[in-house]
């Protein structure tokens, strides 16, 4: 063990001081540069969305209604009773402005997402299969096809 002298001793938890100082001035101007950078205006809560004092409630609300009315039309969801002993998995809204190429509002949009990540396999789902094929992996097996028959893949 190194030995250090009580002078050592008092420069470094200065040191230490204003380095803690240091960093929590990084935090909060990092805290604020993000809250800034992913505001645009858009709330950050259902609270916020629907205040009555926010000049764009009317749209929010429009665009959460129109959300639940998609969920229902598509069957995504039902309403139902909660069975006892049931774990329920919360959610939470997203918000999102969509412009024009002209900077002007397009769209508010609001989605309703399941926070899936508090699953438990075995309890709450017992398989899972998403069927998801992006556009680069078809272009890559048309490609593919052409390449090794000569044809191209007509859609019938």
């Amino acid at each position: 063990m190194v030995q250090t002298s009580t002078s050592e001793q008092v420069n470094l938890s200065l040191m230490d001081s204003e380095q803690s100082h240091l960093d929590a001035a990084y935090m909060e101007s990092v805290r604020f540069y993000v809250s800034a950078a992913t505001s645009n205006g858009e709330p950050r809560s259902y609270a916020e969305a629907t205040h009555p004092e926010n000049p764009q409630s009317p749209m929010w609300i429009k665009a959460i209604q129109e959300e639940l009315s998609s969920l229902q039309q598509h069957g995504t969801w039902k309403v139902v009773p909660k069975p006892a002993n049931a774990h329920v998995i919360s959610c939470k809204w997203v918000w999102r402005i969509k412009l024009k190429l002209d900077d002007s509002i397009k769209q508010f949009k609001a989605r309703l997402v399941a926070q899936g990540f508090s699953q438990k396999p075995g309890i709450d789902y017992n398989e899972t299969f998403a069927p998801i094929a992006r556009m680069d992996t078809i272009r890559l097996l048309a490609d593919l096809q052409y390449r090794t028959t000569g044809r191209c893949i007509k859609s019938t």
